[in-house]
């Protein structure tokens, strides 16, 4: 599946671990919005909950060492 720009960040961010709030935080939305997003992720790319959705991120080289 084809993710838009926001959804591939919302994703990145939430699979370094940072919670919907520190990502609300970040991108200047709403935690609520952030849940949202991975909600509408999960079903987009059929995955169940925030673990699949990290992996999914790595595999698919969206996440960055930022260290």
């Amino acid at each position: 599946q084809r993710l838009s720009p926001r959804e591939r960040e919302v994703l990145r961010l939430l699979a370094t671990g940072r919670t919907a709030t520190d990502v609300g935080r970040t991108l200047g939305i709403s935690a609520h919005t952030v849940r949202r997003h991975a909600a509408n992720l999960a079903a987009k790319l059929g995955l169940h909950g925030r673990v699949a959705l990290a992996r999914y991120a790595i595999e698919q080289d969206l996440v960055r060492d930022e260290g």
